[in-house]
């Protein structure tokens, strides 16, 4: 079927994201499931996991994003906002 995953995946697919390093999180219903089931995708020790999201809903998605991770959270702007070459 054509779900959000699926539809991005074919974006990414266009500006040359091979397809084997796509992962699809398609059994989410709500963004605070998208994020929780999604935690199972992340290489041990990295802790990183980059939303992708619509302007119109990343500031939901961030604060979904706080809730679900708690203290583990940390935005990646926090990262970058002193770095000048960002």
């Amino acid at each position: 079927g054509h779900t959000e995953a699926s539809e991005l995946a074919k974006v990414l697919r266009g500006v040359g994201i091979p397809a084997e390093s796509i992962i699809l999180e398609a059994q989410a219903t709500t963004t605070a499931e998208n994020i929780w089931f999604s935690l199972r995708w992340l290489p041990k020790g990295t802790g990183q996991l980059y939303i992708i999201t619509s302007d119109f809903h990343m500031a939901r998605a961030t604060y979904i994003s706080r809730e679900v991770l708690g203290y583990w959270y940390k935005m990646l702007e926090d990262s970058y906002k002193n770095n000048p070459d960002w």
